[in-house]
């Protein structure tokens, strides 16, 4: 019955596939077509009202984004409010959508303002890691001791990747506390059935929310018996106490465990150049075929989703270092979007992203602000963004600025993306990194030359 009722509000099927978009199985399907007639952007038409609020968490990628980084005049927040307004939707907080920022960057901060101990804390508990500790201090004098440098240019992706059960485990603990207060706060105040709920990440954050979500999915729940005197957490202040107390009557076995008897699945995930497996590779692991993080499906019941949404640019860089497949088990209810739209050089930015037609659509229709479109009224939206701009592909783009050498540089950090397919570990990093330090500074030169 919730099922059928998430399906009802929203106008949308079981299957994903009903929004105009590639069900796929790997990284660069079809790509999206052109040609379309020219069509008022009035095809994007509201759908008149709703009853069930979205709260979409928000998860950014590499750098050194701060506190406010999603409502930052340059955040994903005010991007989606003014593609929201272009098309005659009412203001989207607070009634239709709550967004809610999650951030992990502070933990990458306190960790740099820490490195000369920390490290020597880690060598000292785990020798085998002195080569890798080594590398990340050489990184960090590279970026001449600034926090934001080192950061920008991937040093998180180091740091995320070569330190999980450390620095990556406060990480993941960081976003399953975001994501878990929220919806405990609604519990308390209200109705969580008056919600869905539902996320949006870019690169890196991509890759560290499947890892929180798993973990909040398989890990075990506290229990009455814990915060009790002598049990393992009754040393906690009283304050937190309580705050689990609320929880494991609201739960009582892990209410995030899919079969678990208050489990909810949410509604849908928007994954932005998906680093998942980049970030495996570095760790050496295998594929996530046991992965919960996905659609469910009739074979596979137990995952956390409706919906699945993958979405990468057919010219980042960053998405063909080892490009993510959707899992075969996916493949009939998952989607997979290959964009090709350029207007602004960076098209590995958040905001590039999110301001395609095809995939803001896919957020707006989720939401039950607009009505499902046919593949041809998305594709007629691309004229109706800036003058020519949805139509570039990137290496027109580059001929059209006439920017010297820019095109042999964007090349290059293509073959050096693509050389990742067979590498594995520490290897996977360093390549993620330079990529990452290589794409910023062709970006920043594009620009500059202007």
């Amino acid at each position: 019955n919730e099922l059928a009722s998430d399906q009802q509000h929203r106008g949308l099927s079981r299957r994903p596939g009903d929004i105009p978009a590639r069900r796929g199985s790997g990284p660069h399907t079809a790509r999206n077509r052109r040609g379309a007639a020219r069509c008022s952007p009035l095809h994007l038409a509201p759908t008149g009202g709703r009853s069930v609020a979205t709260i979409v968490f928000l998860v950014h990628g590499v750098g050194d984004d701060k506190q406010g980084w999603a409502r930052a005049a340059d955040g994903p927040v005010p991007c989606l409010q003014q593609l929201a307004a272009k098309h005659g939707l009412d203001p989207l907080e607070p009634d239709a959508i709550q967004f809610v920022e999650v951030l992990y960057n502070d933990i990458f901060d306190a960790v740099l303002k820490q490195w000369d101990d920390l490290s020597a804390q880690i060598v000292q508990n785990a020798p085998a890691l002195q080569n890798t500790v080594t590398k990340v201090s050489q990184a960090i004098q590279d970026a001449t001791h600034n926090p934001n440098t080192f950061l920008r240019y991937g040093g998180d992706v180091m740091l995320y990747a070569w330190f999980p059960t450390t620095i990556g485990r406060l990480v993941r603990l960081k976003v399953m506390s975001t994501v878990t207060d929220k919806i405990a706060d609604i519990a308390r105040t209200g109705n969580t059935a008056d919600h869905t709920f539902a996320f949006i990440a870019h690169p890196l954050g991509t890759a560290v929310l499947h890892d929180a979500l798993q973990s909040l999915a398989t890990s075990h729940w506290v229990t009455e018996a814990d915060i009790q005197d002598g049990g393992a957490l009754s040393q906690l202040d009283a304050d937190y106490k309580q705050r689990l107390h609320t929880a494991i009557q609201l739960g009582g076995d892990n209410p995030y465990r899919p079969g678990s008897a208050a489990f909810r699945p949410f509604s849908w995930i928007l994954q932005l150049a998906n680093t998942t497996r980049v970030i495996r590779a570095i760790r050496g692991l295998p594929e996530a075929d046991d992965s919960l993080v996905g659609p469910q499906t009739a074979q596979h019941p137990l995952a956390l989703f409706y919906n699945f949404i993958n979405v990468h640019h057919v010219d980042d860089p960053i998405c063909l270092v080892k490009p993510y497949e959707i899992p075969e088990r996916w493949r009939d209810a998952a989607i997979d979007i290959p964009v090709e739209h350029v207007f602004d050089p960076n098209v590995h930015a958040f905001n590039h992203y999110l301001s395609n037609p095809r995939v803001y659509h896919q957020v707006f229709a989720r939401c039950g602000l607009t009505t499902p479109q046919s593949d041809a009224q998305i594709e007629a939206l691309y004229d109706s963004e800036q003058e020519g701009g949805g139509r570039f592909k990137l290496k027109q783009f580059v001929e059209a600025k006439l920017k010297p050498g820019a095109e042999d540089k964007l090349k290059s950090l293509r073959q050096q993306a693509q050389a990742a397919a067979h590498e594995q570990g520490e290897a996977v990093a360093e390549r993620m990194v330079a990529i990452q330090k290589g794409w910023q500074n062709w970006v920043e030169e594009f620009r500059g030359g202007a």
